[in-house]
């Protein structure tokens, strides 16, 4: 059976072919939206230079240099294809994969030195929430441990999620579109900011730690978090580093971005998608230690993510639409 899936964006150019000219229907925009994600990472390194210091921290030579060298790696693709091969979609997807790994190398650091500096935690707040609400995280718990087929499931969709931001930009390679990577790149950055700022003021241990689940005392984000506050941590490896936010659920946002991104694709890519992040928003409270409201929190921040994404988009240029037409590929 032919299925049609999507033709070249109206801004991309094929190999070995110039680019043409803005069309009324897709105007192209003098400045590359990507230029602004650059200048908002070298704010957040700045942050980070002087802040670093100041907490007594420092990060591991060997992790930095490795960050430094893919970035520039992936930023020299994106300059060839740009400059010398001419080929928009390979240098969108380049570039924006080295804005967000960039962006979330400097806003783990920010992240370190906001939790070394914390007040009290907020687990008690948080679960009092959660009771007002009716939402009962050790029942949940338990019915996730009296099914482990369920909790295996959920596990593997909930570990799923570095693995989306790698391949959705990609994905425009096969598509020939330059909207993914950009729009899951300007949800994204103001989402992981705004969660790091959040969780900076409203600093929590989880709900593994809060009901006393056997072994939470020594899971690695937790151990990361009190060296953090009690200064046993001072040297930050970020390949070793792990998720130290609680309030609000980064993985609820970046699960919620992830289905308003994929609005756009074929039946056949955004069916599997949805539910696949279906998956994971079942697996965030007991899978992630969160508390209920920790997702109603990442669901706010998803929600004023997609909004400053679309006023941006508004501003520095309408985003190339997804159109149907005959191209990539036939599906039996």
């Amino acid at each position: 059976m032919q299925l049609d899936l999507i033709r070249p964006d109206a801004t991309a150019t094929r190999p070995h072919q110039a680019a043409s000219g803005p069309t009324p229907s897709a105007p192209v925009p003098t400045i590359r939206p990507e230029l602004y994600g650059w200048a908002l990472v070298t704010v957040l390194a700045a942050v980070d230079i002087v802040g670093f210091p100041l907490s007594g921290l420092g990060i591991a030579g060997r992790s930095l240099m490795l960050q430094i060298g893919t970035v520039g790696l992936m930023q020299g693709i994106a300059w060839f294809y740009r400059r010398l091969r001419r080929d928009a979609v390979i240098a969108t997807a380049c570039e924006n994969l080295a804005l967000l790994y960039a962006f979330v190398g400097a806003a783990q650091a920010l992240d370190c030195v906001l939790v070394a500096h914390g007040g009290s935690f907020a687990d008690v707040r948080l679960a009092r929430l959660d009771a007002a609400l009716g939402l009962d995280w050790p029942q949940a718990f338990a019915f996730m441990t009296a099914h482990p087929a369920i909790a295996r499931v959920l596990g593997l969709a909930y570990g799923s999620e570095f693995y989306q931001v790698i391949a959705l930009p990609l994905l425009c390679l096969a598509l020939r579109n330059t909207r993914l990577p950009r729009e899951l790149t300007q949800t994204f950055l103001p989402a992981a900011l705004a969660s790091v700022l959040i969780s900076g003021c409203v600093p929590a241990l989880g709900a593994y730690v809060h009901y006393r689940v056997p072994g939470a005392e020594t899971l690695n984000y937790v151990l990361q978090i009190n060296g953090l506050r009690d200064g046993t941590l001072t040297r930050i490896d970020l390949l070793q580093l792990e998720g130290l936010i609680t309030f609000p659920s980064f993985h609820t946002a970046l699960a919620l971005l992830f289905i308003y991104v994929a609005r756009g694709l074929p039946w056949a890519l955004r069916l599997p998608l949805w539910i696949l992040n279906g998956l994971i928003l079942l697996s965030v409270p007991v899978l992630g230690g969160h508390y209920f409201v920790d997702m109603l929190g990442g669901g706010l921040v998803a929600a004023g993510a997609i909004a400053v994404s679309r006023w941006f988009s508004a501003r520095v240029g309408p985003r190339p639409a997804l159109q149907p037409g005959p191209v990539l590929s036939t599906l039996a």
